[in-house]
């Protein structure tokens, strides 16, 4: 993807909020028109940590679509507070902030909290091949008998003529839902 253009995320699962920049965003089609963007200042102002955060998140808070269970304990508030300031899990046990019992609950399965993160976490380092501008690949269609008949008289059995393959259309692949000149979708 270029630096102009701007990708939308079609999904309701929390897990791509990891992945939302100021080009990135989600479109959430099942939430009310008007709010169906998805931008990392929701984030922050909805969870209180900004989207480079949300696997931290997600390893103290649980997320159970997941099967990550988080610390009995830590809840949104809890893990926004340990977050604050940027901070990440590998900062927690410099910063001071482990104490008391939400602390030992943390420290205890240390190793599991860093692995409950990193299950969560999308793996961004692959490289991918450039297919901004090669053409779309070809979708191979229906096969040709099964293609509707387009005359008069569309019972198949009575039918004798052929209908001949549309070519699909032709253009750039970019990324699913993302536009390139610099306009948003439809709320």
């Amino acid at each position: 993807m270029t630096r102009t253009q701007h990708c939308y995320i079609f999904s309701r699962d929390r897990d791509f909020y990891q992945l939302l920049s100021n080009r990135v965003q989600i479109l959430n089609t099942s939430r009310p028109a008007g709010q169906r963007i998805i931008t990392p200042e929701e984030i922050t102002r909805r969870f209180h940590v900004s989207p480079d955060q949300w696997c931290d998140r997600s390893a103290l808070v649980g997320d159970l679509s997941d099967n990550i269970p988080g610390i009995r304990g830590v809840g949104t508030a809890t893990a926004a507070r340990l977050l604050a300031d940027g901070l990440h899990l590998e900062d927690l046990p410099a910063s001071g902030r482990l104490t008391g019992r939400t602390g030992e609950a943390i420290a205890a399965p240390w190793q599991q909290v860093l692995t409950w993160r990193n299950m969560a976490r999308a793996i961004d380092t692959i490289e991918l091949p450039d297919r901004t501008a090669s053409p779309r690949p070809e979708s191979p269609g229906p096969p040709r008998s099964s293609r509707r008949c387009t005359c008069a008289d569309r019972r198949a059995d009575r039918c004798n003529s052929t209908v001949a393959p549309k070519e699909p259309p032709r253009g750039h692949l970019i990324c699913a839902g993302s536009r390139d000149d610099g306009e948003e979708p439809a709320r």
